[in-house]
């Protein structure tokens, strides 16, 4: 029996590494992935009709706290402070919102763009590591693209391509309906939503408080 070598290990954990990153290729190709890619489009237009309730929260907060305090620029004033996040943070939640939207509405691009992204990276150690992680982690909880419901499918679609995305660092001009996957991005769009919840709470104190004091001044 041949001893094994050092370079026999590299060569088998180069083909493994190879063939994960075809499956991973797989899963995020349009007869895979990108038939999720709807449903996650579904989910991504809720969340933004969210983020749109939670920005009429914080200007309906504001200007009624703008009539009930008017005449204390102290008072208004923090008032304002307090209805900021539920302002702001929606608007920059619904703006990548819209993005990621507008890209997953075009399956047969992106799969073609994630293709290409792969392709250049084949050799790529990190790629070869994730994607043998990735696939791994699948075969253990037991194929989640079979087994999976859509919404696990969705999400577990969505980390693959924002963990791909984020090692390639695709071309802006190539690949741009890539861009807002980026871990960057979506970081970003968690972070504002995390804004946002504060914010219509803190949106919906300030409007009880304005409310009442209307009420009790109107008595």
């Amino acid at each position: 029996m041949r001893p094994t070598s050092p370079s026999d290990g590299d060569t088998s954990a180069a083909s493994r590494g190879r063939r994960a990153v075809e499956w991973l290729s797989k899963e995020l190709s349009e007869d895979g992935g990108g038939r999720i890619l709807p449903v996650i489009g579904s989910g991504l237009s809720f969340l933004a009709y969210i983020a749109l309730a939670v920005l009429a929260l914080g200007v309906a907060a504001a200007l009624l706290a703008g009539l009930a305090f008017c005449s204390h620029v102290a008072v208004l004033a923090a008032m304002l402070l307090l209805c900021a996040p539920a302002i702001v943070a929606p608007l920059v939640a619904w703006r990548s919102l819209v993005k990621l939207r507008e890209s997953v509405t075009h399956p047969r691009e992106i799969a073609s763009q994630l293709h290409d992204l792969i392709s250049g990276l084949g050799g790529s150690p990190e790629l070869r590591e994730l994607a043998t992680r990735l696939k791994e982690r699948a075969g253990m909880e037991g194929t989640i693209a079979v087994r999976g419901g859509r919404l696990r499918r969705s999400l577990h679609t969505a980390r693959l391509l924002s963990k791909v995305v984020g090692i390639a660092q695709p071309d802006p001009v190539r690949h741009r309906l890539l861009i807002p996957f980026t871990p960057e991005r979506t970081g970003r769009m968690l972070t504002s939503f995390t804004w946002s919840a504060w914010g219509a709470v803190l949106a919906t104190i300030v409007w009880f408080s304005a409310f009442t004091s209307i009420l009790l001044a109107l008595l």
